[in-house]
Parts: C-alpha cells; structure tokens; sequence
C-alpha cells in the first residue's frame, strides 16, 4: 500500500480519538474561544464583511479563518503547526449539516489533527519555515481532508483519495502582508475548504494520485521530501493530539518562554523601574523572527516582536491578554523598556528543540544580575 493508504485505512477506523477524548475536548473548548475572539477583531471584521457564499463551506472558511486569526490558538511545537484553527471549526460546521454523533465528532477531531500533525512533521515544519514554507497552511487542506473524511463516514480508499487530492490543492505559503484587511487569515480558512472539497469529492467518486508523496512531485515543485514514516510509524499507539501545547496569552509562540522568563523575574522581586538592560537569549533558529521593533497599528509586528513581548511583560501584563493588541503609538515606559533589550542565539537552548522551545533571560538592575531559565510553557499535564 501507499503512505496514503496505509495512513487512509487508519483516519477511517472508528474510535480513535476514544483514548485521548478528554484531551481533544480541552482543546474544542479552547479552540471554540478562540474562535469567538478572531471574530471580533479588525482582522475578522474584515472576513465576516466578505461575501464568500452561504454554502457549509464557505462559512467554514470564515470560521477557520476566524481562529487562526485569533492567534491564540493551540500548537504543536515538533511539527511546528497550529493544528486545532483549521481542525475544529472546520468538524463543527460540517458535523451541522451531517447527522453526526458525539463518538464521530471526537474521531473526526482525532483523525484531523493526527493528519495535519504528522504532515508538518513529514515535512520538518520548524526547518522549513525558515525558507518560507508555512507548514500549518501547507498541511491545513490535508488535516481537514481527514476531518471531514471521518464526519462524512469515508471508506478507507476515499479517504485515502481525499488525503491525496488535498495534497494537490495545498499552496506553500499566503505571503506576510499585514493590517486591517490582510488575506493571510483568509487564505488560511480557503486552504480548510479545499481539503474539506476534497472529501466531498472523494464520497462523489473522484480519484487522485495514491503514490504523490512518493512520486517527486513535492520536490520538484517545492523542494520537499517528506519523511513518509512521519505519516505512519506506530498509528494508534499515541495520538499526536497529545503532544499539543496552549498558548496562554496572545503572542507568537517563539516569544512566549522568555516573555514567561520575564515574568517569574518581575513576580520574584525585580523592580521593571531598576532594570538597566535585559539580554534574552533563545534558539538561534528563532532570532531572526522576533529581534525586531513594531509598528504603529500593525498587528503581527506586535505579536513577534520579543522586545515588545518582554517589555509588556514587565510593565504591562495584561495588554499581553488583548489579541487586537496593535496600538497606534507605543507609551513611552514600554519604549524606553525596548531599547534595553537585546536578543541573541544561543546553541545551548536547542538541545530539545523542536519538542521544547527554551529561552532564559538575565537582566542588569542597580542590585546586581538576575537571570531565570523557562524550558516549558502552555502543556497540559494529565
């Protein structure tokens, strides 16, 4: 059999969210908040104001958009994905129209986020993001293929067939425009329908090529060669569901371990107006994204910014709880805070990436050196 198959007869056998039920039911319930969120900001004022159609489809596109938008939704770190925007709005909105029972609806969830999950994984998501591929959007279209595989009741060769169809439908990357009216959210949710088409196209008969993560397709028109035993090695010994981590405040998740860092630093007696300078060091993979200032009004810049992420940290915690969080000017505490902050790569905090994302700060104050290590953030032990 092919990957696809191999991996098809699996997302199509019954109960395989039943193990890790009470796992994926925190995440609906976090992913239905963030939902709610992404829909009122700009950003998501924007998409609920376009006419896409009144189909389940198109308002699934909306709904998916709406809580990737959010930017608060959960993560996987070793695939580098955001697996549950795109998972559970889409398996809600589809499971409405279908006649669907609460144990189809968690193996729908299931088999989505293990899809989507080992795609990113197959293709190194945290490696590749760094030559421009998006893994999440990449593998969105293939996760709610298998979502919507299991809502609609699939064979294992259908879905298998979806699988491979949302493969051909999925696009590298939505660019990094930003603002008000930026598609990139937009995209996202038009990349949760095409793999939603792509199973109902599968029910209706249509075909599409098994072996294309064996042929060379994938490397011919991206570059990538998918680790095929990422997509099958041990299925249903242990969802990959389990491994997902919440993101706590709304940031982007290379910030989040020295934003925490921060944080135990100011709880544990460090005076914000004492700090004289503050180096954060992280993996170097990471720097390039987040060693960098803001700009006035624009969203992302915010959000990845970690002498932003760090100064809110100090002085303004709670502004880290808005997820509109773009204000037109900075107050002048949080910028004089930024200009005392420096970044830097450090080797030694990638031994466990990219299961783990460290980072440790030390800061300069009037008493001496403070320094505080943060190895692990947003998990759920259970």
């Amino acid at each position: 059999m092919t990957t696809l198959e191999t991996l098809g007869h699996f997302l199509a056998t019954p109960g395989i969210g039943a193990k890790s039920e009470h796992v994926l039911r925190r995440h609906v319930i976090d992913i239905v908040s963030t939902w709610i969120a992404g829909a009122a900001i700009p950003e998501g004022a924007a998409i609920a104001a376009l006419d896409l159609g009144t189909s389940a489809l198109d308002a699934l596109a909306k709904n998916v958009a709406f809580a990737r938008a959010s930017e608060i939704d959960d993560i996987h770190l070793s695939s580098l994905t955001t697996p549950g925007a795109a998972i559970v709005p889409s398996a809600l909105t589809i499971a409405a129209q279908e006649n669907v029972g609460a144990e189809d609806l968690t193996d729908a969830v299931a088999a989505g986020y293990e899809a989507l999950i080992r795609l990113g994984t197959a293709i190194s998501g945290p490696t590749v993001l760094f030559r421009g591929i998006w893994s999440t959007y990449f593998a969105a279209p293939f996760g709610v293929a298998a979502t919507t595989s299991r809502l609609l009741k699939l064979t294992a060769s259908q879905t298998a067939h979806a699988l491979a169809l949302s493969i051909n439908l999925a696009s590298p990357n939505a660019g990094h425009q930003h603002g008000a009216h930026t598609s990139r959210w937009l995209a996202f949710g038009l990349m949760a329908r095409a793999g939603a088409t792509a199973a109902f196209a599968a029910r209706a008969g249509f075909i599409a090529d098994l072996d294309v993560l064996e042929s060379p397709f994938l490397a011919n028109a991206y570059q990538l060669k998918p680790d095929l035993t990422a997509l099958t090695d041990d299925l249903g010994a242990r969802l990959a569901a389990e491994d997902l981590s919440f993101k706590p405040w709304c940031a982007a998740r290379q910030t989040m371990a020295a934003a925490q860092a921060m944080r135990e630093l100011i709880a544990a007696g460090v005076s914000p107006d004492d700090i004289q300078h503050v180096e954060a060091a992280i993996p170097p993979l990471h720097v390039k994204m987040v060693d960098h200032g803001v700009h006035a009004s624009d969203r992302t810049s915010h959000l990845t910014s970690l002498p932003y992420q760090l100064a809110i940290a100090a002085i303004r915690p709670n502004a880290a709880m808005d997820v509109r969080q773009a204000p037109q000017s900075l107050e002048d505490d949080v910028a004089a805070f930024m200009r005392k902050v420096s970044v830097r790569g450090d080797e030694g905090l990638s031994t466990a990436y990219p299961k783990a994302w460290h980072a440790r700060v030390t800061v300069k104050t009037r008493a001496g050196t403070r320094e505080k290590l943060v190895t692990e953030i947003g998990r759920a032990h259970v």
